[in-house]
């Protein structure tokens, strides 16, 4: 057998900026029981659970979708990008949000095909829940939307900046999302 030491790795101004064997994408974990501890650095996959069609919070139409809440219970549906590592809302959510708080700003946006600088709005004190979890955004800025896809206009992107401390489990075919400290 050979071995090979290929990786997938971008290299910018001479800094690494990843280097990997491979992508676990979402063709196969809709598929699977899915639990990943960022803090303590392990993903473990298992057989998915019974389908579950009462009281779903993760869905899929091309694109896995979290629907959260605010904390007047206004539903918002954020793209689920576990390669996101920040979470982030479209500019059309504006109509939703109750805050007056908020001011403009630039950002840079990185990604694998792409880097930008964008004007974007910041929010500040804003509140989402998971289920029985909440999570306080001291900030959080509003993006232009570039991943409409035409089934779900989805209200942000939901990141791995929620999780860094804790457990999150989701398994698509029983329709959950949960995080755990």
């Amino acid at each position: 057998t050979s071995h090979h030491n290929e990786k997938l790795s971008l290299n910018l101004l001479g800094i690494t900026i990843y280097n990997i064997d491979g992508i676990i994408g979402w063709d196969i974990l809709h598929k699977l029981k899915v639990r990943i501890s960022w803090k303590e650095k392990y993903i473990a996959f298992s057989k998915s659970n019974t389908k579950n069609n009462n009281s779903r919070n993760l869905n899929a139409i091309t694109q896995p979708f979290v629907t959260l809440k605010d904390d007047n219970g206004v539903k918002y549906y954020f793209h689920f990008d576990t390669g996101a590592k920040r979470t982030h809302l479209f500019e059309k959510t504006s109509t939703k949000i109750k805050s007056s708080s908020s001011k403009n700003k630039s950002s840079w946006s990185f990604g694998i095909n792409s880097t930008k600088r964008t004007k974007v709005k910041e929010y500040k004190n804003i509140r989402f829940s998971i289920g029985n979890k909440s999570f306080l955004f001291d900030k959080i800025s509003l993006f232009p939307q570039s991943d409409y896809n035409g089934f779900i206009n989805h209200d942000g992107r939901l990141g791995t900046d929620l999780f860094k401390n804790g457990t999150l489990e989701f398994d698509y075919y029983s329709g959950y999302l949960k995080y755990s400290e």
